[in-house]
């Protein structure tokens, strides 16, 4: 119950959420591969990952080592990043453009 009502709250507050991920991103661990999904689904721009390593697969495109890479789909693209790396953008006031293909 304490979940629903942290849900209920947060949408009353106007905050945008997706909830689950189904787990078909072509990657090993399942619960990365949801968050992915999920980032997806919510047409995220950013996802924040401390175990980024752990996110990157086919469909990223690796821009700096350890730290920055792109999730690009057909239909949808957006920046997986370190913390330490969007720190870094938020105290510039600045995010990079997503690249083209």
């Amino acid at each position: 119950m304490i979940y629903i009502n942290t849900i209920r709250g947060y949408a009353k507050l106007g905050v945008s959420l997706t909830l689950g991920g189904t787990g078909v991103t072509p990657i090993q661990d399942t619960e990365d591969a949801q968050v992915l999904e999920t980032a997806l689904a919510g047409r995220a721009n950013v996802l924040v990952a401390a175990n980024f390593k752990d996110l990157l697969c086919n469909d990223t495109q690796l821009i700096i080592p350890q730290r920055h890479a792109i999730y690009i789909t057909p239909n949808h693209r957006f920046h997986i990043v370190h913390p330490y790396l969007m720190m870094d953008w938020l105290h510039q006031g600045q995010m990079p453009e997503l690249l083209e293909n």
